[in-house]
């Protein structure tokens, strides 16, 4: 169970998930009240940002508690295999786009490492465990193709797939890697009568640009409220 802060530890959180703030705190934060901050940066996404501000702090400067240092080697090994399936899986989405360039196929990448590299000044405080393609309904045949010729297989049931349109690849040698080609980021059919955000959404939106503020802020609230419904700090 989620350990519940008290309004001041909310307020401490919000400033350590803050990756533009300061790690500055007062000297009457308590090893217990780091572990429940700890536990609660892991279920809102920030815990990277929190472990670098720890960091910064110094763990000379950490209240001297065996079982906050052993929560702190555990979670920093954890951040550091995250950072790098981050980096293994942005060498497969750039392979993956490549290809579909080859083919002619209009696709972005979206969410996940275009948050990290336009949002973040330091990409390891927003590791990604997926990477998401969008491509316009109509090239979804000839992209489902490609990424399977890349060594990928459909790990998702194609009927409800192509009801969703969303399609779940996973690498043959490697199932922990994951690449979600879209046809639309609105996934539920009956939301989708009302409201749609594909690539011909998103190409108007950046209006001739590229991951423009306008188009981030349409996906992260399309994608919160289909998803996480608001309820994670993360962006």
């Amino acid at each position: 169970m989620l350990p519940e802060l008290s309004p001041a530890q909310e307020k401490l959180l919000i400033k350590l998930a803050d990756p533009e703030a300061t790690a500055d705190w007062g000297n009457d934060v308590s090893a217990g009240d780091l572990l429940a901050l700890l536990a609660n940066a892991e279920f809102h996404g920030v815990l990277p940002i929190v472990l670098r501000k720890l960091r910064e702090r110094g763990d000379a400067d950490l209240p001297n508690d065996a079982g906050l240092r052993q929560k702190l080697a555990e979670l920093r090994d954890q951040m550091t295999t995250a950072t790098g399936q981050s980096m293994l899986l942005q060498y497969h989405g750039d392979r993956v786009m490549k290809a579909l360039a080859a083919k002619g196929v209009p696709a972005r990448i979206v969410k996940g490492p275009v948050f990290a590299r336009r949002l973040y000044r330091q990409l390891a405080d927003r590791p990604f465990t997926d990477i998401d393609i969008l491509v316009d309904p109509a090239g979804i045949e000839t992209a489902n193709r490609t990424i399977a010729e890349c060594g990928f297989e459909l790990g998702s049931g194609e009927a409800l797939s192509h009801a969703l349109q969303e399609f779940k690849w996973l690498e043959k040698e490697n199932s922990s890697l994951l690449i979600e080609l879209h046809g639309n980021l609105v996934h539920d059919t009956g939301m989708r009568r009302r409201l749609s955000l594909g690539f011909r959404e998103l190409r108007a939106i950046d209006k001739g640009e590229t991951d423009t503020p306008a188009a981030l802020l349409t996906i992260a609230i399309v994608h919160a409220a289909g998803g996480h419904k608001f309820h994670r700090l993360q962006l």
